[in-house]
């Protein structure tokens, strides 16, 4: 009898074990992990961003047609309950960088600013920034040789109405 009793308790303690276990593992499955997705258009959809911290970014590094090392990402930089978020959405390479400010609420966006750009061997120009409820974007002439060579490049911020994700595009 004693046996008997003996192994049902331990059967029991196995099952409150992994019971405990799967538990667990659930809680962590919960909270999925920020990714960075690259899509055919020059675009790159950032999932599982209310799992990214303050001051946290998430990005995606890239070699672009031209065999430059390329790094696009968004980066938290504020949350606030009310407020919503703000999120800085950037584009680096060797020779151009280029970013902006956006705050997110309810995955609209309500106001875009602080743009910034730079590019190494030739001039920056018409610089400006638009919003609109569902994105925001930075647009620029870089001038390599005036009255030769320019090019009108632009980098975007989207919200893909749900899920509080974002997608980043550009012409660089």
């Amino acid at each position: 009898m004693k046996r008997k009793k003996m192994a049902k308790t331990c059967s029991i303690m196995m099952i409150t074990v992994l019971l405990i276990i799967a538990t667990s593992l659930s809680a962590f499955a919960a909270d999925p992990v920020p990714q960075a997705r690259l899509n055919a258009d020059n675009s790159i959809t950032f999932s599982n961003l209310d799992n990214v911290a303050a001051n946290e970014s998430v990005e995606f590094k890239m070699i672009d047609n031209a065999g430059n090392a390329v790094k696009v990402g968004v980066t938290l930089v504020a949350s606030e309950a009310k407020a919503g978020k703000v999120w800085k959405a950037w584009y680096t390479s060797g020779i151009i960088s280029a970013s902006f400010y956006m705050n997110v609420d309810n995955n609209k966006v309500t106001s875009v600013y602080d743009e910034r750009v730079t590019y190494i061997g030739g001039t920056i120009s018409n610089i400006s920034l638009t919003k609109a409820s569902t994105y925001g974007k930075l647009s620029f002439k870089i001038t390599v040789f005036p009255g030769v060579a320019s090019s009108l490049c632009w980098l975007k911020g989207t919200t893909t109405g749900s899920n509080n994700n974002i997608t980043v595009s550009w012409s660089m």
